[in-house]
């Protein structure tokens, strides 16, 4: 894989994952295809990130049980962002949570064609 740097143009996205292993994957990966990335492994800092920064985008890790990220789906939807909401894969997700929803495990291939396809249709203002 060949490494794009990020340029100021480049969509930003906000990544949201509990576990720091997978965080600093998704960061490296969405990084190496030229995305701009603020990445939390806490709802905290998630919703610093999102008060503070305008997002094309927010990945969301909804773990089973965890009803206390609606506030911040809420917020980066208010400023525009589109969501994928990345779930167990017998987690029951509100429709409401992500404009695309991605089952763990996860495929970085799967991921990647889904965030360029949501970006690629908000451009077009759909």
């Amino acid at each position: 894989m060949t490494r794009r740097d990020p340029v100021p143009s480049s969509p930003r996205i906000l990544l949201l994952f509990d576990s720091v292993l997978q965080l600093t994957a998704l960061s490296a990966m969405l990084t190496a295809n030229g995305f701009r990335v603020s990445a939390a492994s806490d709802l905290a800092h998630a919703l610093a990130f999102a008060e503070r920064g305008q997002f094309e985008l927010a990945i969301v890790d909804l773990p089973e049980g965890r009803a206390d990220r609606a506030g911040l789906l809420a917020l980066v939807r208010t400023r525009g962002a589109r969501v994928v909401a990345v779930t167990g894969p017998t987690t029951r997700v509100d429709l409401d949570a992500g404009d695309r929803t991605v089952s763990r495990p996860l495929s970085a291939t799967h991921l990647l064609h889904t965030v360029q396809m949501l970006l690629a249709e908000q451009r077009q203002g759909r």
